[in-house]
């Protein structure tokens, strides 16, 4: 007897009977099970193929949804027979304050509505600063720190050796850009009008502005990195058709021959611009709803680099490359799938691509590479679209930072961890107790986020107020803006 026989028979095999005569088999492939068998796999096989190559990629999802919820378990507490991280690679902070990290000088900072502090390592404090912000937003660029209170009035600048100045402004304060030179760049919210303040490193104000335009809104500000220049991205709506502007003023006495130091403009019409980074010396980038497009330190625009798709997250905190984060297509136009990351140079060209696999839920770009999310997924990935590691994770996580190698700073809603991304090595939380000292929440702000939410929400909300675009860390425009984030 051949095991074949009952392969595809449901009924139990039975001798023949000698005395009855005997008859030929069906070959297996023609009978009726297997035919059936068959056009099932066949009919299957075609739903997976072309949900992966023409659809949303819902089958895919479906599994790998279901393979990651049985290899992992959320739950931040790990068998006591497992590897833990030693206490020395992590600290732990109350889980009811929203802290912010930002990696800084070769260490890191952590910033809450109470204070700033830096940190060489893990659990070793350099300096710290107290302070009371209902909102605070850090902006770090190069060996410089800024601390703003958004819609508050107090604004804190740092180094690496600790406080430089802090100031009180006038009115209500709703954007701050710094250069790596320590100048900075606020924008207020009067009551009738618009106010920006140019300050040096000195704390000193060296230019002022007043925006008193009916239906003109300044949205962002950047400074030079020489220090003689800066811009400001308006949104005005006086026609039926926004336009968007980008008009650069001299910081210095260089601006005398000039009305109120204006000496060029670029506008943009049907276009809601979101955010303004110098990039590559004096070159400035500047990012609408519909393009990014960068000008030259005589306000001439030298390339376009226009977007098919909405964009969820952008980030230019590298400073040599751009991350588009982006989602579905626009109307009309033939872009990427949802969830693919374009990399831009500072020429206007693509660099590479990634496709993540799924919505984009976090974008943060640094020298090492850009950090990807979908969900809890986490990617980092190099400017040419090359995957140079890939982490699942067991629990929320707020932020994953580079620092050194494919060590970073793994950030949950109760601790941070320096550890290698790699070799990852859970940390133990059994015997955690909150931290009483910081139990009250703080306003987390992120630039990606405000970024991506004035490109979202520009065509219906510009003409309410700068305080829907608040500024928060550079360190990534970061939102959806959480992302441009």
């Amino acid at each position: 007897m051949k095991n074949d026989d009952l392969e595809f028979e449901d009924e139990v095999y039975k001798e023949p009977n000698s005395n009855t005569p005997s008859r030929s088999k069906k070959p297996f492939y023609k009978k009726p099970s297997f035919m059936l068998l068959f056009l099932l796999i066949a009919f299957v096989v075609s739903i997976v193929m072309y949900d992966t190559y023409y659809g949303n990629q819902i089958v895919k999802n479906i599994i790998e949804k279901q393979k990651y919820s049985e290899e992992n378990v959320e739950n931040d507490i790990v068998d006591e027979g497992g590897k833990t991280a030693k206490e020395s690679d992590y600290m732990t902070f109350g889980s009811d304050t929203k802290s912010i990290f930002n990696s800084f000088g070769g260490g890191f900072l952590h910033c809450t509505k109470d204070g700033i502090k830096f940190y060489t390592e893990m659990g070793k404090e350099k300096w710290n600063d107290t302070f009371t912000m209902a909102s605070p937003s850090v902006i770090v660029e190069g060996d410089y720190v800024a601390v703003a209170d958004i819609m508050g009035r107090t604004v804190k600048m740092y180094n690496s050796n600790g406080k430089v100045y802090d100031l009180s402004m006038d009115y209500p304060i709703a954007k701050v850009s710094i250069n790596k030179n320590g100048f900075m760049g606020v924008l207020m919210n009067g009551s009738s009008s618009y106010i920006i303040k140019i300050i040096n490193s000195e704390g000193e104000v060296v230019a002022e502005r007043v925006e008193a335009t009916k239906n003109v809104f300044p949205m962002c500000l950047d400074i030079s990195e020489d220090n003689n220049v800066f811009a400001v991205g308006y949104v005005d709506t006086t026609d039926i058709e926004a336009v968007s502007k980008v008009v650069f003023f001299y910081v210095s006495e260089n601006g005398g021959d000039y009305i109120d130091g204006m000496f060029g403009a670029i506008s943009k019409e049907g276009e809601y611009i979101g955010y303004l980074s110098y990039v590559d010396g004096n070159n400035i980038v500047a990012i609408t709803d519909s393009s990014v497009f960068a000008m030259d330190s005589t306000a001439k625009e030298v390339w376009s680099y226009k977007l098919n798709n909405k964009l969820e997250y952008i980030s230019l905190s590298a400073g040599s490359y751009i991350a588009l984060g982006c989602g579905d297509s626009m109307d009309g136009k033939d872009g990427y799938r949802n969830g693919t990351v374009v990399f831009l140079n500072t020429n206007g060209k693509e660099a590479g691509t990634f496709e993540s696999g799924g919505q984009i839920t976090y974008l943060k770009s640094y020298s090492q590479g850009t950090v990807v999310g979908n969900g809890k997924k986490f990617k980092l990935v190099k400017k040419n679209g090359g995957l140079v590691w890939e982490h699942r994770a067991t629990q929320d996580i707020k932020d994953i930072i580079p620092m050194d190698k494919n060590n970073v700073l793994y950030v949950t809603r109760n601790y941070v961890q320096y550890v290698d991304i790699k070799n990852y090595v859970p940390v133990s939380l059994k015997d955690y107790k909150n931290d009483t000292e910081n139990n009250e929440t703080t306003e987390e702000t992120n630039v990606e986020n405000q970024n991506n939410e004035v490109l979202e929400n520009g065509e219906a909300e510009n003409s309410e107020n700068v305080e829907n675009t608040n500024s928060t860390d550079d360190s990534q425009a970061e939102t959806p803006s959480e992302n441009a984030q």
